[in-house]
């Protein structure tokens, strides 16, 4: 399930410790975060669909796609991944390309090409993808996993903004710094976050 934009600010504002920060300052940060995570994780784990139609390869995904993982046919295969070039070969350079239920899966320039055979029906498509967001939006993408992460970059990144004249911003900045490092191993680490720190209890 995506996170939206109020379930961050809500997040956010529950764990400031009485901080109130100025209008349109937790969108700054908020979009700082998005940027470091994403440069940092190598984007956001995500999973698409689409849903195929007779005798069509090609299907447009969203530009802000940076990876596939894997693909697979809802009830059916996992496809094996092949590139544009074998697709090319085995699709487009004849004139009455096979149909059915496709085996392979290749990726070129925003599309997804399913082939080998190409669809000769409605098949529903899952695509495992990681993706890239560097600005925020009122409907954030990014998986729940992500929330505690996305929730301690923005906190660390408003004590920041005020630690130069706050000995207890320069301490909260620091603790939110440390959980944001935290979060960031948790990720990378593939694990369920478990978290037993209070800052995220209910």
């Amino acid at each position: 399930m995506a996170i939206t934009k109020a379930d961050i600010l809500k997040s956010v504002v529950k764990r400031l410790g009485g901080m109130i920060p100025a209008p349109g300052e937790i969108d700054t940060e908020l979009g700082e975060t998005l940027a470091e995570l994403t440069s940092r994780l190598g984007g956001f784990y995500n999973q698409s669909n689409v849903l195929t139609t007779a005798s069509t390869a090609g299907y447009t995904l969203s530009d802000n796609i940076k990876s596939i993982v894997s693909v697979w046919i809802d009830g059916g295969n996992v496809l094996e991944m092949g590139d544009y070039t074998d697709y090319r070969q085995t699709v487009e350079s004849t004139s009455s390309p096979t149909t059915g239920e496709p085996t392979k899966w290749a990726y070129e320039k925003g599309t997804i090409y399913l082939y080998d055979p190409i669809p000769d029906d409605a098949y529903t498509v899952y695509i495992d993808n990681y993706y890239v967001q560097y600005t925020p939006g009122e409907y954030i993408r990014p998986a729940d996993r992500y929330l505690a992460s996305i929730t301690a970059g923005v906190i660390k990144r408003l004590w920041q903004g005020r630690a130069a004249a706050d000995e207890r911003a320069q301490s909260e900045a620091n603790k939110w710094h440390v959980i944001f490092e935290q979060e960031i191993e948790i990720l990378r680490a593939g694990q369920s976050r478990v978290l037993k720190i209070k800052y995220w209890d209910a």
